[in-house]
């Protein structure tokens, strides 16, 4: 038999090609469906497969021709191994094909040796019997037996077969028997889907330095032949490295477990809010959650027993990204009975004794870049492509000795200096000169400073409101601010203040506070005295208080739940130069609120008073959303400032 497999009707042949997954194995499939054709392929199988397919998800379905003779071609075999989650469609007569049970042999050894998902649908079969091999699948084991016991070189076949049944059909799936297939399949690709999702690799970058030694370490601490639960702790300052450490950890070995998460953003999540952020948290924690819409968690309690419930049976890996409270750790991983054997939480702090206090088996601090290691990094990100020149080389060893090893104040100041001429390096060194006792700090706020105006409005917007939000999203109220974001956005990618995952705008922690502190110290005292106002207990007294000025350009009002609050009619009397209020969960029921007319976002769902009233002037405004208000009039003298207004208003 040739060495290929068909799949949609077209040959397909088997080489060296395909996705890498996280082991360094080769993925070439998504899916590899195990079923009876007589019995669903052209059914429930074929459906199934369709589903998966208008989901862009690749699943290996072999032709019946395939199908000669009593041994199990080794492409299918291969396909299996090629493969990230296995569906079993266990139907009646499954146990009646060796090709079925040589199948599922493959699947279990995978699932055990490789942590390849497995989900069992039970077709119009009762799940104990295949687990228990009664009924027909009881027969079909006997003749098996009856046909093996003389032409069978391989006399412990049948025993495989009956244990492979009986680990797979202990695996939770699908019983389907007088339930709508199509309800069924919905869900199965739900999961498949989430599973997909959660098994990418995560990005890690190409030129980090000392990479195998950091995961070499983990590896030791982690002790992965152990059968025992494991919580690992990784700590360090911020921009050390650990959250990078993390995703190359959790790259390596995501392979071995049955369910894996990385929870990343923790101590940002909690900042506002820790009751829903750790709701939040918990939600993305539990498999269920993550594929179900319709199961959703009430409090934390809920989710605390409902982690324990669904995780304490798997062998799973979790990966915590940045916690700053113990609490979070309590609610998120409790305790090491809270997941099945083998299981491995990696838990990354600043702050060592909070590690310590949740009971880590080790504890793996990351030390700053040796010089030769720091020179390394450097000399990737200034120079990818060629060697430095000896008068450049002189200062690199100057200018990486400043940053004092710290990876990010490496990427970050290099990636301002390349391509750049000498005596701008040189110009660079001076300044560094000046700043303070080599305050790590001063060396990313020079990232700033190298920005012209608009993209420091650009990035200060960012940091203190759209972190973690829609990039499209972010760039129309940027636009609306004329700020050219199409052009900032890109200067911000450059010099690694910015990044964008899976189309979201992202920013190094330590940066984001870079950026907060910057707007913090032009006003240390009086809020009402800064460009932007993010932080609750400064707008409340801003707004309330009236002590907002001129300078206030930006303001965004964010509460963890519903929340009724009441500013004066003339609260923004002062600010003439704001050009975006956002406010989410803040009810606001009394006079309406007079706007500046430099005002271009607007976003308060809960504004309930029936107009917008605008001081005089030309409204500029361009962004508006008053989805959740009765509002009926925008003022006697609105008018558009241009057609690309986003007004969102339910018609009630």
């Amino acid at each position: 038999m040739e060495d290929e497999v068909r799949r949609k009707g077209k040959v397909i042949r088997q080489d060296s090609r395909g996705a890498i997954g996280e082991s360094g194995r080769s993925y070439r499939y998504d899916v590899f469906l195990s079923f009876r054709g007589e019995d669903t392929r052209n059914g429930f199988t074929s459906h199934l497969h369709a589903a998966l397919d208008q989901r862009g998800i690749d699943a290996f379905l072999d032709e019946e021709e395939l199908r000669q003779g009593e041994e199990i071609a080794p492409a299918i075999l291969r396909a299996i191994e090629e493969s990230r989650i296995s569906i079993v469609v266990f139907s009646e007569n499954y146990a009646s094909s060796s090709w079925c049970l040589d199948e599922l042999v493959r699947i279990v050894e995978c699932r055990d040796t490789m942590g390849q998902m497995v989900c069992p649908v039970f077709y119009k079969v009762d799940p104990s019997n295949v687990r228990k091999h009664r009924g027909r699948y009881r027969q079909a084991l006997i003749d098996h037996e009856e046909r093996l016991k003389s032409n069978s070189s391989d006399p412990e076949k049948v025993k495989r077969w009956r244990e492979a049944l009986t680990a797979a059909a202990h695996i939770s799936g699908w019983h389907l028997v007088d339930q709508r297939e199509s309800y069924v399949i919905k869900n199965i690709v739900k999961r498949v889907c989430a599973q997909l999702k959660n098994r990418k690799k995560l990005s890690v970058p190409e030129n980090v330095v000392a990479m195998d030694s950091h995961v070499h370490h983990l590896r030791t601490l982690l002790d992965m032949e152990s059968n025992e639960v494991r919580m690992v702790g990784i700590y360090g300052s911020g921009g050390i490295g650990k959250t990078t450490i993390a995703k190359a950890t959790y790259n390596a070995f995501a392979h071995k477990f049955e369910y894996c998460s990385f929870l990343s953003n923790i101590r940002a999540t909690c900042e506002n809010s820790s009751e829903s952020g750790l709701l939040k948290l918990q939600e993305a924690l539990i498999p269920e959650v993550r594929w179900d819409d319709g199961l959703k968690l009430g409090n934390v309690h809920e989710g605390m027993s409902m982690t324990k419930s669904r995780l304490c049976k798997k062998k799973v890996l979790i990966v915590l990204d940045d916690v700053s409270q113990l609490i979070q750790l309590e609610t998120l991983v409790g305790g090491h009975d809270w997941f099945g054997c083998g299981s491995r939480i990696i838990i990354t702090a600043r702050d060592a004794y909070l590690l310590a206090v949740h009971g880590m088996h080790g504890m793996y601090k990351v030390q700053p870049l040796d010089r030769l290691s720091a020179r390394t990094l450097f000399r990737t990100i200034v120079f990818p492509n060629s060697s430095p020149c000896p008068d450049h080389e002189e200062l690199s060893y100057n200018i990486v000795e400043y940053t004092k090893g710290l990876p990010l104040a490496i990427k970050v100041l290099g990636s301002s200096l390349r391509g750049k001429k000498l005596p701008v390096w040189k110009s660079k060194l001076d300044k560094l000169k000046e700043v303070f006792n080599g305050d790590i700090f001063s060396v990313l706020r020079m990232s700033f400073d190298g920005l012209d105006d608009y993209e420091k409005d650009i990035f200060l917007d960012i940091a203190c409101f759209f972190k973690g939000e829609n990039e499209s999203y972010v760039r129309n109220v940027l636009k609306s601010c004329d700020l050219y974001p199409d052009d900032g956005i890109e200067v911000l990618l450059d010099k690694l203040l910015i990044t964008i995952e899976h189309g979201k705008l992202e920013m190094h922690d330590m940066i984001q506070e870079m950026g907060r502190e910057i707007v913090r110290k032009e006003s240390p005292k009086e809020p009402g005295e800064r460009s932007r106002l993010w932080f609750y207990k400064d707008v409340l007294h801003v707004l309330t208080e009236g002590t907002g000025t001129s300078k206030v350009e930006a303001i965004m009002i964010k509460l963890a739940a519903p929340e009724e609050v009441h500013f004066s009619a003339q609260a923004f009397t002062n600010m003439r130069r704001l050009r975006i209020f956002l406010a989410r969960n803040v009810y606001h029921t009394g006079d309406p609120v007079y706007f500046p007319t430099e005002l271009r976002w607007l976003e308060w769902p809960d504004y309930y008073p029936t107009s917008v009233s605008f001081n005089t002037g030309h409204r500029k405004l361009v962004g508006l959303d008053l989805s959740k208000s009765t509002i009926r009039l925008l003022g006697k003298t609105f008018e558009v400032h241009t057609c690309n207004i986003l007004f969102r208003q339910n018609n009630r």
